[in-house]
Protein backbone atom coordinates (compact mmCIF):
# COMPACT_ATOMS: atom_id res chain seq x y z
CA UNK A 1 0.00 0.00 0.00
CA UNK A 2 1.10 3.89 -0.89
CA UNK A 3 2.70 5.71 1.96
CA UNK A 4 -0.83 7.18 4.27
CA UNK A 5 0.81 9.08 6.96
CA UNK A 6 3.91 10.91 5.98
CA UNK A 7 1.88 13.75 7.42
CA UNK A 8 2.48 14.98 11.19
CA UNK A 9 -0.78 13.36 13.77
CA UNK A 10 -0.75 16.46 15.99
CA UNK A 11 -4.00 18.90 15.39
CA UNK A 12 -6.08 19.56 12.23
CA UNK A 13 -6.70 23.09 11.48
CA UNK A 14 -10.61 23.80 10.19
CA UNK A 15 -10.43 24.55 6.43
CA UNK A 16 -11.54 28.11 6.81
CA UNK A 17 -8.58 29.13 9.10
CA UNK A 18 -6.45 26.91 6.68
CA UNK A 19 -6.82 29.30 3.97
CA UNK A 20 -6.69 32.69 5.33
CA UNK A 21 -3.74 34.85 4.40
CA UNK A 22 -2.30 36.72 6.94
CA UNK A 23 -0.22 39.65 7.22
CA UNK A 24 2.80 38.97 9.16
CA UNK A 25 1.90 36.51 11.00
CA UNK A 26 -1.44 37.57 12.22
CA UNK A 27 -4.77 36.01 10.56
CA UNK A 28 -7.03 38.64 7.62
CA UNK A 29 -10.25 38.89 6.78
CA UNK A 30 -11.29 38.16 3.38
CA UNK A 31 -11.49 41.99 2.93
CA UNK A 32 -7.75 42.29 3.68
CA UNK A 33 -8.07 43.65 7.45
CA UNK A 34 -5.62 42.19 9.88
CA UNK A 35 -7.57 40.46 12.67
CA UNK A 36 -7.48 41.85 16.10
CA UNK A 37 -8.92 42.12 19.31
CA UNK A 38 -9.66 46.33 20.24
CA UNK A 39 -8.10 46.12 23.65
CA UNK A 40 -6.35 44.09 25.85
CA UNK A 41 -6.68 42.38 28.04
CA UNK A 42 -8.77 39.81 26.32
CA UNK A 43 -11.93 38.70 29.20
CA UNK A 44 -12.14 35.07 28.96
CA UNK A 45 -13.99 32.84 31.42
CA UNK A 46 -13.44 28.88 32.65
CA UNK A 47 -16.63 27.73 31.70
CA UNK A 48 -18.22 25.05 34.81
CA UNK A 49 -18.05 21.75 32.10
CA UNK A 50 -13.90 21.83 32.63
CA UNK A 51 -13.03 19.86 35.94
CA UNK A 52 -11.75 22.27 38.21
CA UNK A 53 -8.16 19.77 38.69
CA UNK A 54 -7.68 21.23 35.19
CA UNK A 55 -8.06 25.15 36.08
CA UNK A 56 -4.88 25.13 37.25
CA UNK A 57 -3.42 24.09 33.96
CA UNK A 58 -5.21 26.45 32.05
CA UNK A 59 -4.37 30.09 34.86
CA UNK A 60 -0.73 28.37 34.10
CA UNK A 61 -1.57 29.31 30.22
CA UNK A 62 -2.68 32.40 30.39
CA UNK A 63 -0.13 33.49 32.45
CA UNK A 64 2.58 32.31 30.16
CA UNK A 65 1.23 34.61 27.86
CA UNK A 66 0.62 37.32 30.47
CA UNK A 67 4.34 37.39 31.63
CA UNK A 68 5.82 37.30 28.35
CA UNK A 69 4.69 40.77 27.49
CA UNK A 70 4.40 44.55 29.22
CA UNK A 71 1.26 44.35 29.50
CA UNK A 72 -1.46 41.56 30.62
CA UNK A 73 -3.00 40.00 27.37
CA UNK A 74 -5.46 38.20 29.28
CA UNK A 75 -7.71 38.21 31.99
CA UNK A 76 -10.03 35.76 33.36
CA UNK A 77 -13.72 37.01 33.41
CA UNK A 78 -16.69 35.62 32.55
CA UNK A 79 -18.87 38.45 31.91
CA UNK A 80 -18.04 38.50 28.17
CA UNK A 81 -18.92 35.60 25.71
CA UNK A 82 -15.37 34.39 25.36
CA UNK A 83 -15.20 30.90 27.04
CA UNK A 84 -13.32 28.00 27.06
CA UNK A 85 -15.51 24.59 27.05
CA UNK A 86 -14.81 20.82 27.71
CA UNK A 87 -16.72 18.68 24.91
CA UNK A 88 -17.24 15.37 26.04
CA UNK A 89 -19.77 15.04 23.33
CA UNK A 90 -20.19 16.24 19.77
CA UNK A 91 -16.53 17.59 19.41
CA UNK A 92 -16.84 17.19 16.01
CA UNK A 93 -18.83 19.72 15.06
CA UNK A 94 -15.99 22.39 15.99
CA UNK A 95 -13.81 19.93 13.91
CA UNK A 96 -11.64 16.54 13.23
CA UNK A 97 -12.50 14.04 16.26
CA UNK A 98 -8.26 13.71 15.96
CA UNK A 99 -7.92 17.22 17.51
CA UNK A 100 -6.95 17.81 21.18
CA UNK A 101 -8.43 21.39 20.76
CA UNK A 102 -10.10 24.01 18.58
CA UNK A 103 -10.40 27.39 19.15
CA UNK A 104 -13.01 29.20 16.88
CA UNK A 105 -13.06 33.29 16.25
CA UNK A 106 -15.47 35.50 15.14
CA UNK A 107 -14.59 38.85 13.99
CA UNK A 108 -16.00 41.84 11.55
CA UNK A 109 -14.72 41.05 7.89
CA UNK A 110 -14.66 45.09 7.11
CA UNK A 111 -12.81 46.08 10.23
CA UNK A 112 -11.10 43.08 11.37
CA UNK A 113 -11.78 43.65 14.94
CA UNK A 114 -12.31 39.87 16.84
CA UNK A 115 -15.65 39.95 18.62
CA UNK A 116 -15.45 36.41 20.00
CA UNK A 117 -13.38 33.58 20.45
CA UNK A 118 -14.09 30.32 21.94
CA UNK A 119 -11.97 27.25 22.80
CA UNK A 120 -12.84 23.75 22.62
CA UNK A 121 -11.52 21.25 24.64
CA UNK A 122 -11.53 17.74 23.23
CA UNK A 123 -12.32 15.65 26.37
CA UNK A 124 -14.73 13.02 24.09
CA UNK A 125 -12.04 11.42 22.44
CA UNK A 126 -9.04 11.79 24.83
CA UNK A 127 -8.12 11.11 28.18
CA UNK A 128 -6.97 14.07 29.83
CA UNK A 129 -6.11 12.65 33.05
CA UNK A 130 -3.30 10.79 31.37
CA UNK A 131 0.39 12.48 32.16
CA UNK A 132 1.70 12.64 29.23
CA UNK A 133 -0.88 15.16 28.03
CA UNK A 134 0.12 18.70 29.05
CA UNK A 135 -2.65 21.08 29.25
CA UNK A 136 -0.80 23.82 29.80
CA UNK A 137 1.34 23.19 26.51
CA UNK A 138 -2.20 22.44 24.70
CA UNK A 139 -3.63 26.00 26.06
CA UNK A 140 -0.90 27.96 25.00
CA UNK A 141 -1.01 27.33 21.75
CA UNK A 142 -4.82 27.90 21.52
CA UNK A 143 -4.26 31.09 22.77
CA UNK A 144 -2.18 31.60 20.01
CA UNK A 145 -5.01 30.98 17.46
CA UNK A 146 -7.46 33.33 20.19
CA UNK A 147 -5.21 36.40 19.60
CA UNK A 148 -5.25 35.06 15.42
CA UNK A 149 -1.86 33.48 15.02
CA UNK A 150 -1.48 31.04 12.54
CA UNK A 151 0.12 27.10 12.49
CA UNK A 152 4.36 27.77 11.58
CA UNK A 153 5.62 24.41 11.02
CA UNK A 154 8.83 26.09 10.39
CA UNK A 155 9.99 27.38 13.47
CA UNK A 156 10.98 24.87 16.14
CA UNK A 157 11.06 27.28 18.79
CA UNK A 158 7.22 28.41 17.80
CA UNK A 159 4.25 27.39 20.37
CA UNK A 160 2.43 27.14 17.08
CA UNK A 161 4.15 24.69 15.71
CA UNK A 162 2.77 20.93 15.69
CA UNK A 163 4.44 18.50 17.88
CA UNK A 164 3.77 15.27 19.10
CA UNK A 165 1.71 16.54 22.28
CA UNK A 166 0.27 12.78 23.38
CA UNK A 167 4.12 11.84 23.23
CA UNK A 168 4.28 14.00 26.78
CA UNK A 169 5.79 16.70 24.55
CA UNK A 170 5.94 20.11 26.51
CA UNK A 171 6.40 23.81 25.07
CA UNK A 172 5.96 26.15 26.81
CA UNK A 173 8.34 29.16 26.11
CA UNK A 174 6.94 31.44 23.25
CA UNK A 175 9.23 31.63 20.06
CA UNK A 176 10.06 34.50 18.15
CA UNK A 177 7.28 33.66 15.53
CA UNK A 178 4.73 34.33 19.02
CA UNK A 179 6.80 37.55 20.80
CA UNK A 180 7.16 39.98 17.65
CA UNK A 181 4.10 39.60 16.17
CA UNK A 182 2.22 40.79 19.43
CA UNK A 183 4.77 42.62 20.21
CA UNK A 184 4.36 44.68 16.52
CA UNK A 185 0.22 44.62 16.34
CA UNK A 186 -0.41 44.90 20.15
CA UNK A 187 2.97 47.31 21.34
CA UNK A 188 3.49 49.34 18.06
CA UNK A 189 7.00 47.98 17.80
CA UNK A 190 8.57 48.15 14.43
CA UNK A 191 10.27 44.68 13.75
CA UNK A 192 8.24 42.12 12.38
CA UNK A 193 8.63 38.73 11.70
CA UNK A 194 11.05 37.56 8.81
CA UNK A 195 10.06 38.22 5.04
CA UNK A 196 10.09 34.07 4.65
CA UNK A 197 8.33 33.32 7.18
CA UNK A 198 5.42 35.71 6.30
CA UNK A 199 5.55 34.07 2.78
CA UNK A 200 5.40 30.80 4.41
CA UNK A 201 2.14 31.78 5.97
CA UNK A 202 0.37 32.57 2.73
CA UNK A 203 1.61 29.03 1.33
CA UNK A 204 4.07 30.82 -1.46
CA UNK A 205 7.05 28.46 -0.20
CA UNK A 206 8.81 29.20 -3.58
CA UNK A 207 9.60 32.82 -2.27
CA UNK A 208 10.26 32.02 1.68
CA UNK A 209 12.40 29.18 0.25
CA UNK A 210 14.35 31.42 -2.39
CA UNK A 211 15.30 33.75 0.67
CA UNK A 212 16.71 31.17 2.86
CA UNK A 213 18.73 29.52 0.42
CA UNK A 214 22.01 31.46 1.00
CA UNK A 215 21.45 31.56 4.36
CA UNK A 216 23.50 29.57 6.83
CA UNK A 217 20.47 29.74 9.99
CA UNK A 218 16.98 28.99 9.79
CA UNK A 219 18.06 24.82 8.84
CA UNK A 220 15.03 23.73 9.56
CA UNK A 221 12.53 26.29 7.85
CA UNK A 222 15.07 25.29 4.75
CA UNK A 223 14.92 21.55 5.14
CA UNK A 224 10.66 21.78 5.76
CA UNK A 225 10.25 23.68 2.61
CA UNK A 226 12.68 21.80 0.14
CA UNK A 227 11.01 18.27 1.82
CA UNK A 228 7.30 20.25 0.87
CA UNK A 229 8.60 21.11 -2.74
CA UNK A 230 9.73 17.37 -2.55
CA UNK A 231 13.31 18.10 -3.18
CA UNK A 232 14.33 15.42 -0.59
CA UNK A 233 17.90 15.36 -1.31
CA UNK A 234 18.14 18.78 -0.41
CA UNK A 235 15.99 18.38 2.55
CA UNK A 236 18.11 15.71 4.23
CA UNK A 237 20.94 17.53 4.21
CA UNK A 238 19.42 20.77 5.82
CA UNK A 239 17.83 17.90 8.61
CA UNK A 240 21.39 16.34 8.49
CA UNK A 241 23.00 19.41 10.02
CA UNK A 242 20.96 19.95 12.60
CA UNK A 243 21.20 16.65 14.38
CA UNK A 244 24.56 16.97 13.54
CA UNK A 245 25.39 19.80 16.59
CA UNK A 246 21.45 18.33 18.24
CA UNK A 247 21.30 15.00 18.15
CA UNK A 248 18.61 14.77 20.34
CA UNK A 249 16.20 16.83 18.31
CA UNK A 250 13.14 15.03 18.02
CA UNK A 251 11.53 17.62 15.45
CA UNK A 252 14.77 17.67 13.09
CA UNK A 253 14.81 13.37 13.52
CA UNK A 254 11.01 13.10 12.42
CA UNK A 255 11.27 14.86 9.46
CA UNK A 256 14.73 13.38 8.49
CA UNK A 257 12.90 9.63 9.01
CA UNK A 258 9.32 11.16 7.12
CA UNK A 259 11.58 12.60 4.19
CA UNK A 260 13.62 9.18 3.85
CA UNK A 261 10.50 7.51 3.46
CA UNK A 262 8.84 9.58 0.92
CA UNK A 263 12.42 8.87 -1.05
CA UNK A 264 11.37 4.84 -0.44
CA UNK A 265 14.35 4.50 1.34
CA UNK A 266 12.61 2.51 4.01
CA UNK A 267 15.93 0.61 5.43
CA UNK A 268 17.24 4.22 6.43
CA UNK A 269 13.85 5.40 7.73
CA UNK A 270 13.56 2.88 10.08
CA UNK A 271 16.64 3.47 11.44
CA UNK A 272 15.71 6.81 11.90
CA UNK A 273 12.34 6.16 13.88
CA UNK A 274 13.84 3.78 16.69
CA UNK A 275 16.56 6.58 16.87
CA UNK A 276 13.32 8.83 17.72
CA UNK A 277 12.27 5.94 20.06
CA UNK A 278 15.24 5.38 21.96
CA UNK A 279 14.61 9.60 22.21
CA UNK A 280 10.86 9.02 23.51
CA UNK A 281 9.27 5.81 23.24
CA UNK A 282 5.73 7.05 23.27
CA UNK A 283 6.53 8.89 19.81
CA UNK A 284 3.50 7.78 18.65
CA UNK A 285 3.94 9.11 14.75
CA UNK A 286 7.21 7.12 14.54
CA UNK A 287 5.47 3.72 16.58
CA UNK A 288 2.97 4.21 13.55
CA UNK A 289 5.14 5.04 10.81
CA UNK A 290 7.41 1.79 11.69
CA UNK A 291 4.09 -0.32 11.80
CA UNK A 292 3.31 0.91 8.48
CA UNK A 293 7.04 0.16 6.87
CA UNK A 294 6.72 -3.31 8.16
CA UNK A 295 3.00 -4.23 6.66
CA UNK A 296 4.79 -2.73 3.51
CA UNK A 297 7.65 -5.48 3.80
CA UNK A 298 5.14 -8.22 4.76
CA UNK A 299 6.36 -8.27 8.27
CA UNK A 300 3.45 -7.76 10.02
CA UNK A 301 4.25 -9.79 12.89
CA UNK A 302 6.96 -7.01 13.88
CA UNK A 303 4.43 -4.08 12.29
CA UNK A 304 2.04 -5.05 14.85
CA UNK A 305 3.37 -4.44 18.14
CA UNK A 306 4.09 -1.11 16.77
CA UNK A 307 1.15 -0.39 15.53
CA UNK A 308 -0.94 -1.37 18.81
CA UNK A 309 1.56 0.99 20.99
CA UNK A 310 0.51 3.73 19.20
CA UNK A 311 -2.82 3.60 19.11
CA UNK A 312 -2.44 2.71 22.59
CA UNK A 313 -1.18 6.25 22.93
CA UNK A 314 -3.01 7.89 20.64
CA UNK A 315 -6.40 6.14 20.40
CA UNK A 316 -7.62 8.54 17.39
CA UNK A 317 -4.44 7.40 15.05
CA UNK A 318 -7.07 6.15 12.45
CA UNK A 319 -4.81 5.08 10.04
CA UNK A 320 -2.53 3.00 13.08
CA UNK A 321 -6.17 1.68 13.28
CA UNK A 322 -6.61 0.87 9.30
CA UNK A 323 -3.11 -1.25 9.37
CA UNK A 324 -4.50 -3.01 12.24
CA UNK A 325 -7.77 -3.74 11.42
CA UNK A 326 -6.11 -4.79 7.82
CA UNK A 327 -3.80 -7.55 9.47
CA UNK A 328 -5.68 -8.36 11.92
CA UNK A 329 -9.14 -8.50 10.87
CA UNK A 330 -10.40 -7.19 14.36
CA UNK A 331 -13.15 -5.35 14.70
CA UNK A 332 -12.30 -2.76 17.32
CA UNK A 333 -9.57 -1.49 14.72
CA UNK A 334 -12.45 -1.31 11.88
CA UNK A 335 -14.68 0.72 14.52
CA UNK A 336 -11.99 2.93 15.54
CA UNK A 337 -11.37 3.86 11.39
CA UNK A 338 -15.12 4.04 11.19
CA UNK A 339 -15.47 6.26 13.97
CA UNK A 340 -12.62 8.24 13.57
CA UNK A 341 -11.61 8.95 10.03
CA UNK A 342 -12.27 11.57 8.36
CA UNK A 343 -11.28 9.90 5.21
CA UNK A 344 -14.20 7.65 4.07
CA UNK A 345 -11.99 5.74 1.49
CA UNK A 346 -10.39 4.47 4.28
CA UNK A 347 -13.74 2.94 5.75
CA UNK A 348 -14.90 1.54 2.25
CA UNK A 349 -11.13 0.15 1.48
CA UNK A 350 -12.11 -2.25 4.46
CA UNK A 351 -15.65 -2.13 3.91
CA UNK A 352 -15.10 -3.97 0.09
CA UNK A 353 -11.93 -5.29 -0.09
CA UNK A 354 -10.54 -5.58 3.55
CA UNK A 355 -12.90 -6.42 6.27
CA UNK A 356 -15.65 -9.20 4.99
CA UNK A 357 -18.24 -9.41 7.41
CA UNK A 358 -16.82 -13.38 8.25
CA UNK A 359 -20.95 -15.13 7.68
CA UNK A 360 -19.50 -18.39 9.33
CA UNK A 361 -17.80 -17.52 12.39
CA UNK A 362 -18.76 -18.75 15.05
CA UNK A 363 -16.08 -18.31 17.61
CA UNK A 364 -18.38 -15.38 19.44
CA UNK A 365 -21.62 -16.89 18.68
CA UNK A 366 -23.60 -17.22 22.45
CA UNK A 367 -26.07 -18.62 21.96
CA UNK A 368 -23.40 -21.88 20.31
CA UNK A 369 -21.52 -21.39 23.34
CA UNK A 370 -24.73 -22.29 25.62
CA UNK A 371 -25.34 -25.07 23.64
CA UNK A 372 -21.80 -26.68 23.60
CA UNK A 373 -21.24 -26.07 27.57
CA UNK A 374 -24.32 -27.42 28.32
CA UNK A 375 -24.19 -30.67 25.99
CA UNK A 376 -20.23 -31.39 27.36
CA UNK A 377 -21.95 -32.36 30.66
CA UNK A 378 -23.78 -35.31 29.14
CA UNK A 379 -22.53 -38.55 29.44
CA UNK A 380 -20.95 -39.51 25.92
CA UNK A 381 -23.67 -41.39 24.64
CA UNK A 382 -26.30 -38.64 24.67
CA UNK A 383 -23.86 -36.49 22.87
CA UNK A 384 -23.55 -38.73 20.17
CA UNK A 385 -27.63 -38.66 19.68
CA UNK A 386 -27.49 -35.27 20.28
CA UNK A 387 -25.81 -34.65 17.32
CA UNK A 388 -27.24 -37.09 15.78
CA UNK A 389 -30.53 -35.33 16.28
CA UNK A 390 -29.44 -32.40 14.37
CA UNK A 391 -29.01 -34.53 11.03
CA UNK A 392 -25.00 -35.45 11.32
CA UNK A 393 -23.99 -38.59 11.22
CA UNK A 394 -21.07 -39.65 12.97
CA UNK A 395 -18.42 -42.67 12.08
CA UNK A 396 -15.70 -43.84 14.01
CA UNK A 397 -12.67 -45.43 11.74
CA UNK A 398 -10.14 -47.62 13.20
CA UNK A 399 -6.54 -45.34 13.40
CA UNK A 400 -4.27 -48.26 14.33
CA UNK A 401 -3.22 -46.52 16.63
CA UNK A 402 -1.87 -47.92 20.39
CA UNK A 403 -4.88 -46.41 22.72
CA UNK A 404 -3.27 -45.64 26.33
CA UNK A 405 -5.06 -47.68 29.29
CA UNK A 406 -6.92 -45.12 31.75
CA UNK A 407 -7.65 -42.79 28.30
CA UNK A 408 -11.02 -41.84 26.99
CA UNK A 409 -11.79 -42.31 23.37
CA UNK A 410 -15.16 -42.72 21.02
CA UNK A 411 -13.75 -46.11 20.09
CA UNK A 412 -15.13 -47.25 23.39
CA UNK A 413 -18.37 -46.22 22.87
CA UNK A 414 -18.93 -46.40 18.65
CA UNK A 415 -17.14 -49.54 16.84
CA UNK A 416 -15.09 -48.77 14.31
CA UNK A 417 -16.52 -48.97 11.01
CA UNK A 418 -13.34 -49.03 8.71
CA UNK A 419 -10.08 -48.19 8.48
CA UNK A 420 -9.18 -44.43 8.45
CA UNK A 421 -6.79 -45.32 5.94
CA UNK A 422 -9.36 -45.45 3.69
CA UNK A 423 -10.26 -41.75 4.49
CA UNK A 424 -7.12 -40.38 4.07
CA UNK A 425 -3.34 -40.81 4.29
CA UNK A 426 -2.29 -38.29 7.21
CA UNK A 427 -1.64 -40.67 9.73
CA UNK A 428 -1.87 -37.94 12.85
CA UNK A 429 -5.58 -37.13 11.88
CA UNK A 430 -8.25 -37.17 15.17
CA UNK A 431 -11.95 -35.84 13.00
CA UNK A 432 -12.75 -34.61 9.50
CA UNK A 433 -16.07 -32.48 8.59
CA UNK A 434 -17.02 -34.19 5.37
CA UNK A 435 -20.31 -32.13 3.24
CA UNK A 436 -23.31 -34.43 2.35
CA UNK A 437 -22.14 -36.59 -0.72
CA UNK A 438 -18.57 -34.97 -0.61
CA UNK A 439 -16.78 -38.38 0.23
CA UNK A 440 -18.25 -41.90 -0.20
CA UNK A 441 -18.08 -41.93 3.46
CA UNK A 442 -20.60 -39.16 3.45
CA UNK A 443 -22.94 -40.72 1.28
CA UNK A 444 -26.71 -38.91 2.17
CA UNK A 445 -25.64 -36.45 5.00
CA UNK A 446 -22.96 -34.36 6.52
CA UNK A 447 -20.40 -36.39 8.69
CA UNK A 448 -18.51 -36.20 11.56
CA UNK A 449 -15.48 -39.14 10.98
CA UNK A 450 -13.54 -39.63 14.70
CA UNK A 451 -10.48 -41.49 14.68
CA UNK A 452 -11.29 -44.21 17.47
CA UNK A 453 -8.86 -43.19 19.47
CA UNK A 454 -9.87 -38.74 19.52
CA UNK A 455 -10.69 -37.75 22.49
CA UNK A 456 -14.14 -35.98 23.44
CA UNK A 457 -12.76 -32.65 22.63
CA UNK A 458 -12.33 -33.93 18.64
CA UNK A 459 -16.01 -34.38 18.29
CA UNK A 460 -17.03 -31.07 19.64
CA UNK A 461 -14.74 -30.01 18.01
CA UNK A 462 -16.16 -31.22 14.44
CA UNK A 463 -19.80 -30.38 15.44
CA UNK A 464 -18.39 -26.42 15.41
CA UNK A 465 -17.42 -27.19 11.96
CA UNK A 466 -20.55 -28.09 11.22
CA UNK A 467 -21.93 -25.06 12.50
CA UNK A 468 -19.64 -23.16 10.37
CA UNK A 469 -20.82 -24.98 7.21
CA UNK A 470 -24.53 -24.15 7.89
CA UNK A 471 -23.89 -20.57 8.72
CA UNK A 472 -22.00 -20.82 5.12
CA UNK A 473 -23.18 -24.07 2.91
CA UNK A 474 -21.03 -22.84 0.03
CA UNK A 475 -17.82 -23.90 1.98
CA UNK A 476 -18.76 -27.19 0.65
CA UNK A 477 -18.05 -26.53 -3.05
CA UNK A 478 -14.63 -25.68 -2.15
CA UNK A 479 -14.18 -28.32 -0.06
CA UNK A 480 -15.55 -30.87 -2.71
CA UNK A 481 -12.85 -29.05 -4.85
CA UNK A 482 -9.95 -30.10 -3.04
CA UNK A 483 -11.01 -33.56 -2.55
CA UNK A 484 -11.48 -34.23 -6.14
CA UNK A 485 -8.00 -32.18 -7.14
CA UNK A 486 -6.10 -33.32 -3.98
CA UNK A 487 -4.60 -29.57 -4.12
CA UNK A 488 -5.01 -26.01 -3.18
CA UNK A 489 -3.90 -22.55 -3.78
CA UNK A 490 -2.38 -20.67 -1.08
CA UNK A 491 -5.68 -18.63 -0.56
CA UNK A 492 -7.34 -21.91 -0.54
CA UNK A 493 -5.07 -23.00 2.62
CA UNK A 494 -5.64 -19.77 4.36
CA UNK A 495 -9.52 -20.15 4.07
CA UNK A 496 -9.05 -23.65 5.87
CA UNK A 497 -6.82 -21.71 8.56
CA UNK A 498 -9.01 -19.13 9.01
CA UNK A 499 -11.94 -21.78 9.78
CA UNK A 500 -9.86 -24.18 12.12
CA UNK A 501 -8.53 -20.93 13.73
CA UNK A 502 -12.34 -19.90 14.55
CA UNK A 503 -12.99 -23.24 16.16
CA UNK A 504 -9.79 -23.25 17.92
CA UNK A 505 -10.53 -19.86 19.69
CA UNK A 506 -14.10 -21.06 20.61
CA UNK A 507 -12.68 -24.32 22.32
CA UNK A 508 -10.15 -22.19 23.97
CA UNK A 509 -12.19 -19.22 25.64
CA UNK A 510 -15.19 -22.17 26.27
CA UNK A 511 -12.91 -24.70 27.95
CA UNK A 512 -13.30 -23.78 31.56
CA UNK A 513 -16.96 -24.16 31.31
CA UNK A 514 -17.31 -27.25 29.35
CA UNK A 515 -16.60 -31.01 31.08
CA UNK A 516 -13.32 -31.98 29.30
CA UNK A 517 -10.60 -34.62 30.04
CA UNK A 518 -6.83 -33.81 30.78
CA UNK A 519 -5.83 -35.20 26.99
CA UNK A 520 -8.74 -32.94 26.00
CA UNK A 521 -7.15 -29.50 27.50
CA UNK A 522 -4.03 -30.76 26.28
CA UNK A 523 -5.43 -31.46 22.99
CA UNK A 524 -6.87 -27.97 22.74
CA UNK A 525 -4.06 -26.35 23.97
CA UNK A 526 -1.50 -27.95 21.11
CA UNK A 527 -3.85 -27.48 18.44
CA UNK A 528 -4.27 -23.38 18.90
CA UNK A 529 -0.40 -23.49 19.37
CA UNK A 530 -0.01 -24.78 16.20
CA UNK A 531 -2.52 -22.94 14.38
CA UNK A 532 -0.83 -19.72 15.46
CA UNK A 533 2.59 -20.76 13.85
CA UNK A 534 0.87 -21.72 10.91
CA UNK A 535 -0.59 -18.11 10.50
CA UNK A 536 2.26 -16.11 11.70
CA UNK A 537 3.46 -15.01 8.53
CA UNK A 538 -0.31 -13.44 7.79
CA UNK A 539 -1.38 -13.09 10.76
CA UNK A 540 0.51 -12.10 13.56
CA UNK A 541 -2.57 -11.32 16.09
CA UNK A 542 -2.92 -15.01 16.12
CA UNK A 543 0.54 -15.38 17.95
CA UNK A 544 0.17 -12.08 19.74
CA UNK A 545 -3.14 -14.34 21.03
CA UNK A 546 -1.18 -17.23 22.44
CA UNK A 547 1.67 -15.48 24.38
CA UNK A 548 -1.28 -12.90 25.91
CA UNK A 549 -2.98 -16.57 26.94
CA UNK A 550 0.07 -18.00 28.03
CA UNK A 551 -0.88 -21.07 26.12
CA UNK A 552 2.97 -21.93 25.56
CA UNK A 553 3.51 -22.37 29.69
CA UNK A 554 -0.25 -23.65 29.78
CA UNK A 555 0.68 -26.28 27.50
CA UNK A 556 4.15 -27.28 29.26
CA UNK A 557 2.38 -27.91 32.66
CA UNK A 558 -0.20 -29.95 30.58
CA UNK A 559 2.27 -31.96 29.06
CA UNK A 560 3.89 -33.19 32.37
CA UNK A 561 0.13 -33.69 34.22
CA UNK A 562 -0.17 -35.84 31.29
CA UNK A 563 2.77 -38.03 31.92
CA UNK A 564 1.98 -37.98 35.21
CA UNK A 565 -1.48 -39.43 34.50
CA UNK A 566 -0.18 -42.53 32.28
CA UNK A 567 1.94 -43.79 35.20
Amino acid sequence: MTKIISFIFYFFVLALQAHESTHFGLAMTSTGQVQKWKSLPIAICIDSSVPTQFHKGIQDSLQQWNSSFSQKLFKTDCSKKNKIHWVKEGFHQYTSKTSLAQTVRSYNEDTGEILQANIFINAEYFDWNKKNLDLKTIMIHELGHMLALKHNFISLDSVMNYYPYQSGFIMHQLGDYELKTIRHYYFQEKEKIPNYLHLFLNNDFEKALSILKNQKNHLYAKGYLYKKLKKYSQAIEAFEKILKKEPQNQMALQALADTLWSMNNTNQAILKFKKLLEINPNNYEALASLGAIYNGKNLNSIAQPYLVKAVDINPTHYVACFYLAKMTREQKYFECVKRISPDPQLVQLLENNEFKKCIWCIENDLKLQKEVRRVSQLPPSKILQFIKDKNICIKVMASGRKIPPKIFSWGQFVKPQAELSTLTKLKGLMGKTLCKDEHKVSEGCMTIVLADDAPKSTLFHEYLHTQQIKKDPSWCQLSKKMWKTKKASREEIREVHNREWDVIKFLWKNRKNMKLDLQDHLAIASEIQGMAKKRSQYDPSAQAFVQKENVQGILLKLINDYRNFLK
